[in-house]
């Protein structure tokens, strides 16, 4: 790993997971955690707003992988204070910035690997969004039901993570918000 940083930061994109309110089941529990000394170990100067820093990305390598130390520890304790066991959730998403990270994250937490539905292999890093693409392949493999446990994990250089815990409110094939973004692309072509 200390030969690899840039597997674990900077060629990654941003996402956002939109939801709304309902009476249905759907986000039951959340956390969020930082190592915010860590942040420093992993950083891009702004030219206009930091004459003078350093042209490229600045990564310290030892600091990095040491700003995650702990992260995974604190979210398998928050799974447990929700009384979730791994082993009981039907898909896993999490943050995929390289092969063996998904498995070694696996193995620590808990989490069967088949659990997981595999991005990286197609994508690389694309951090953030590799969360909602992974609901989306698990909505086209009929992986996603009505009541379906779901947890996402999401990670950030310096270091920060995020859990959230999901009871899956629809029928994925038909009327899931991720059933109609899936047809939205296809929709606008058959207009053009």
């Amino acid at each position: 790993m200390r030969t690899g940083p840039a597997t674990l930061t900077g060629g990654d994109i941003g996402a956002a997971l939109l939801v709304e309110a309902s009476p249905r089941p759907g986000i039951t529990a959340h956390t969020f955690t930082a190592n915010s000394a860590g942040w420093p170990a992993a950083t891009l100067f702004n030219p206009h707003h930091a004459p003078g820093g350093p042209p490229r990305p600045h990564i310290d390598s030892e600091k990095l992988l040491a700003s995650f130390l702990g992260i995974d520890t604190r979210a398998a304790q928050w799974l447990k204070e929700q009384h979730i066991d791994p082993n009981d959730l039907g898909l896993v998403c999490l943050h995929q910035p390289s092969v063996p990270f998904v498995r070694t994250f696996c193995e620590r937490m808990g989490i069967q690997p088949d659990a997981v539905v595999p991005t990286f292999h197609r994508t690389g890093n694309i951090g953030a969004a590799t969360l909602p693409l992974q609901l989306a392949h698990a909505a086209d493999q009929g992986r996603l039901h009505p009541g379906t446990q779901v947890v996402l994990f999401a990670m950030a250089s310096g270091a920060s993570g995020g859990v959230m815990l999901i009871s899956w409110p629809w029928h994925t094939r038909s009327s899931s918000p991720l059933a109609s973004f899936r047809r939205a692309p296809q929709h606008h072509l058959r207009r053009a």
